[in-house]
């Protein structure tokens, strides 16, 4: 439910950017094909340029934030090799193996 959620608010926020982009570049509500100014058209090139750049630098920062080291990342990769393979992993093997594995770093619980 957290990617619906995720992928709703992507969604409405590319709504609201796009019509933010329109109201901005002056769009005219009557306008006919062939008939829209350069100087509005050369505006939403802009404002659309703006906007993805602030977007990617929005995205950078919150992925540069991310916190995760590369151990992180092996014990992650390891832990999910061994639960395709059906194996039991270190923590499992110390007698946890019955009980729920919670990921402190990434906010989930498996079975």
């Amino acid at each position: 439910s957290g990617n619906w959620l995720v992928q709703k608010f992507a969604t409405g926020g590319g709504i609201w950017i796009a019509g933010q982009i329109i109201y901005y570049s002056q769009f005219s509500t009557d306008a006919q094909p062939g008939t829209v100014p350069q100087t509005v058209l050369a505006d939403m090139v802009t404002f659309y340029g703006l906007a993805t750049i602030a977007l990617a630098i929005v995205a950078s920062v919150f992925l540069g934030n991310f916190p995760i080291s590369r151990e992180d990342h092996e014990a992650r990769v390891i832990r999910l090799a061994a639960r395709k393979a059906n194996t039991p992993t270190e923590t499992q093997a110390e007698g946890t193996a019955s009980a729920a594995f919670v990921d402190p770093d990434a906010s989930t619980a498996a079975p």
